[in-house]
């Protein structure tokens, strides 16, 4: 995840320049790299309006077009319907169309309420009015509220500066009439000084309603200290049973610059085998046991800049398996986010390889890669295997054990 912390180019917090970039110039685009789309055409992009995505001030990347298709159910054919709407009244949406009633409660849990409301009424009539009326937004704390055809808005600072945070103290709001005014281009908040004290009111009330307060701007502090709904806090271990596949990154067991084992079950057919056993990540970062024509390999992906592999001395023969990868961290320090350790494989119990990983990932390979048992779907973690992607194992895995002690 490339990025500006402090106003230098960083890669998951490790400093990366465009200089060291130049070179891949003719592999950017493709699948040996996670690109990302670059802040000028992202902007550039958006017009008409002001600003981009993660900026729900200003709607640009966040006004987007809905299509509706049911043939058996809606009469009209190509026609245009005007009526504001959130995404969050998609499925408030599907639900009235299917004639389900949102429930109150799911599996004896008590659900929240849905603020969501149904857009099947609009379907037959381009003229009905509205049923959403009113909606707020917040994204690292930029703001805004719409309220029947109007939107106060107040922008927060550029979205491409991932850390730190510039208070709100001198956050200015502006208000636009979007029925007249759909990019936002004339500010009247010096004309409708009362619609906009209104509207900020509303904000307010909106705010506590849904829990936005207390607002806080941080990017990456928030994602890395632990604020966000984890499935994976706490735990120590995990099993996974073949089949498991596209495991998001943040769902999979946080083996970041920390001792761990992964602990691999397996069976090799008569005759031999090779596809990957386990990966987490892909061309950005990652790592990934696999075979390779029945010899064991670990390979550590350190953001396509370093790979480390470990690998079995020879074939492993038919029959049931389990190679376990150890893992050991090294000193860490300021001078060196990135430091890492050394890493042993183990067959049937038996060290049969080991050495450095020098450089290891502080907190995340990838921002659309995942932890994959069996194959690696998306992009691939190793070159090795690239053409044979997904490289799914040809034997028969039995579990996959994941030890992550705090």
């Amino acid at each position: 995840m490339t990025g500006t912390l402090n106003n230098v180019m960083t890669q998951n917090g490790i400093p990366d320049s465009v200089e060291n970039q130049l070179p891949l110039m003719h592999e950017l685009g493709g699948p040996l790299h996670e690109n990302h789309f670059p802040v000028g055409w992202a902007w550039a992009g958006s017009s008409p309006f002001q600003w981009m995505k993660r900026v729900p001030s200003h709607l640009g990347g966040t006004r987007n077009g809905l299509i509706v298709s049911w043939p058996e159910k809606i009469k009209a054919r190509a026609e245009m319907r005007t009526q504001f709407h959130h995404v969050i009244d998609v499925m408030p949406t599907i639900l009235d169309a299917i004639g389900v009633p949102i429930p109150n409660e799911v599996n004896g849990v008590e659900q929240l309420p849905v603020a969501g409301v149904s857009m099947t009424y609009a379907f037959a009539d381009a003229e009905a009015p509205s049923t959403r009326t009113t909606q707020y937004f917040e994204t690292g704390g930029h703001r805004a509220i719409y309220h029947e055809g109007w939107i106060a808005a107040s922008f927060h600072g550029e979205p491409w500066i991932l850390s730190g945070s510039v208070g709100f103290e001198n956050d200015i709001w502006e208000l636009y009439n979007i029925e007249e005014d759909f990019s936002q281009a004339v500010d009247l908040a010096a004309k409708h000084p009362e619609k906009l004290a209104e509207m900020q009111a509303l904000f307010d009330e909106e705010a506590q309603k849904f829990g936005v307060y207390p607002l806080d701007d941080r990017f990456a502090e928030r994602v890395l200290n632990g604020q966000r709904p984890s499935v994976t806090r706490g735990r120590t271990s995990f099993t996974y049973l073949p089949g498991t596949v596209r495991v998001p990154e943040g769902s999979a067991p946080p083996a970041y610059q920390r001792n761990h084992s992964i602990t691999v079950d397996f069976e090799v057919p008569d005759g031999g085998a090779s596809g990957v056993l386990v990966a987490n990540g892909g061309p950005a970062a990652g790592y990934a046991i696999y075979l390779e024509d029945s010899v064991p390999i670990y390979e550590y992906n350190f953001f396509g800049k370093q790979r480390y592999k470990i690998a079995a001395p020879g074939k492993i023969g038919p029959g049931e398996h389990r190679l376990t990868l150890v893992y050991e961290q090294g000193p860490k320090g300021p001078d060196n986010p990135a430091a890492g350790g050394a890493a042993s494989l183990y067959l049937n119990g038996d060290s049969v390889a080991s050495g450095p990983i020098p450089n290891v990932v502080p907190f995340r390979h990838s921002a659309t890669e995942t932890l994959d048992i069996g194959m690696d779907l998306g992009g691939t973690v190793s070159k090795g295997y690239y053409d044979r992607a997904p490289f799914a194992f040809s034997g028969t895995i039995k579990q996959v054990v994941f030890d992550v002690p705090e």
